[in-house]
Order: C-alpha cells, then structure tokens, then sequence
C-alpha cells in the first residue's frame, strides 16, 4: 500500500472511532421499528451469573438506570441470542458481560469494562469489538456492535434489548 493511501486510511479510522467516542454512533432509521422481543436463535445465550452490584449515590440517574440484565437480539433475522448484564456503575467505569449465542457462535460471554458518551453506554469487548448501547425507554435499549476492527469481523449489527425482571 503506499503512503498516501495508507495515510488517507488511518486518518478515516480515527475519524470513526473519534465519532464513535463522540456519541455520534450511526444508527440505522428504521431502529425505532424495531420490535424487541426473543431472538430467533435456536441456541440460548447464557444468563451472566456476575452479581450486579446496585449503582452507588454518586452515579447520576440516568447512569443508574442502566443497572441490571438486559435480554434481546442482534443481526438480521434475530439470529443472535443476547444478554448483557450490566453489573456495576461508578463515575469513572461500567462493568459489562455481554453473552451471546446462535447456531453458528457457540454460547459465550464476555466481561468488559465500558464508559458513558453522551447518550451512549460504550464497551471495547476483550476481542476488539466495540459494543454500544442507547436506551430509548427506560425498558428499551437499543444495542450496536461494530467489529470492523476485527480480521474478518462484522461491521455493524444491530439489534433491541428489553429490562429482565
């Protein structure tokens, strides 16, 4: 590759990712259309077994309101089984485990650390992919999962989570 296209493409991926820190995440128009629900997937995605540690005074409301398990799908179809708990909230960090599964992913889940961009809650997951999330209602949140930093990854996905009692 030569040194101008090389630099051209550097400079657009840290374009992105300054966007995606920014909280200007693309989503896609017809999200809202969206029916939360069950995911299709034959495969369940396991249920993370982390406690989820009740958010402390100092976390802001609309932080704390994040508090707990999420359940729902991604990708087309709702092929993906998701769960994302997430388990506690100070100012500085989020911990989040994202479970996943599907009849081509095999049960799996993931613990990472994440952080609030303006309406956003953002996880860099240990494979490099980065999870974001933006809740609509207080039992809606929209979820995104962009892995095009991964060698052969998924650019986006999308897909809708609802409040598990």
């Amino acid at each position: 590759m030569n040194r101008c296209l090389w630099v051209t493409a550097a400079l657009a991926w840290a374009l992105v990712l300054e966007s995606a820190q920014a909280g200007s995440t693309f989503w896609p128009g017809s999200m809202g259309q969206q029916e939360a629900g069950m995911s299709g997937s034959p495969v369940k995605a396991p249920i993370p077994a982390t406690p989820i540690s009740p958010p402390g005074p100092e976390a802001p409301e609309s932080h704390a309101r994040w508090s707990g398990l999420w359940t729902g799908w991604m990708a087309r179809n709702r092929q993906l089984d998701v769960n994302i708990a997430v388990t506690a909230i100070s100012p500085e960090k989020v911990d989040v485990v994202y479970a996943v599964a599907s009849a081509r992913i095999a049960p799996t889940e993931s613990a990472a650390e994440g952080k609030f961009v303006d309406n956003e809650l953002q996880a860099l997951l240990p494979s490099g992919a980065l999870l974001i999330m933006r809740m609509v209602t207080p039992e809606r949140v929209e979820i995104s999962y962009d892995g095009s930093k991964l060698s052969g990854g998924t650019c986006c996905t999308f897909g809708v989570l609802t409040r598990k009692p």
